[in-house]
């Protein structure tokens, strides 16, 4: 038999100071105390934990991606990136150093960015992620699908990527993290 608390607005700032996307109803043994909705608030909280959602292959988000990967290990945070269709393309082993793609919004700007990257010797968006994946806290994940459709096989990709996996794992991380980012 379990008994239906109504959040009080303590509840409720405890909740959204743990990252809770919504207050929610907390069904409970009639036993329980404040402490034991403390202990469910503690596990339902979020970790220091960023979900990247990889879906394009160009340089520009493939740079912001590197940029906030680099960031958010530098904060100690861990960091999942789920790659996904022109994502993938981007690690596998004929593209990872040679794809030189930009976006359309930024067509006009691409010599002045290549010639701006060089001058401030910023690395290549590959060899900050390898950097940020020495740290531990970096795990980088293919799409099972994309990778089916896209006929890719773990083999084709760049040591970068740990694992093939379905978008579950996904959701599953992205369920525990404090930021999810889709770029």
């Amino acid at each position: 038999m379990g008994l239906t608390l109504w959040p009080t607005a303590n509840m409720l700032a405890v909740l959204y100071l743990y990252g809770c996307m919504a207050p929610r109803i907390v069904r409970c043994h009639a036993s329980y105390s404040l402490g034991a909705f403390w202990q469910m608030v503690t596990k339902m909280a979020k970790k220091d934990k960023v979900s990247i959602l990889l879906f394009s292959g160009t340089v520009d988000k493939l740079l912001a991606t590197a940029i906030l990967t680099s960031g958010a290990v530098a904060m100690d945070t861990e960091v999942d990136i789920f790659a996904t269709f022109y994502g993938i393309h981007a690690f596998s082993k004929s593209a990872i150093k040679t794809n030189m793609t930009f976006g359309k919004d930024f067509e006009e700007m691409v010599p002045m960015i290549k010639q701006k990257l060089r001058e401030k010797n910023i690395p290549p968006w590959y060899a900050m992620l390898a950097e940020a994946k020495k740290s531990g806290k970096v795990k980088i994940h293919a799409c099972s699908t994309a990778c089916d459709l896209l006929d890719v096989k773990k083999d084709g990709l760049d040591p970068l990527v740990d694992d093939v996996v379905g978008v579950g794992n996904y959701f599953a991380a992205a369920a525990e993290s404090k930021v999810t980012l889709f770029i």
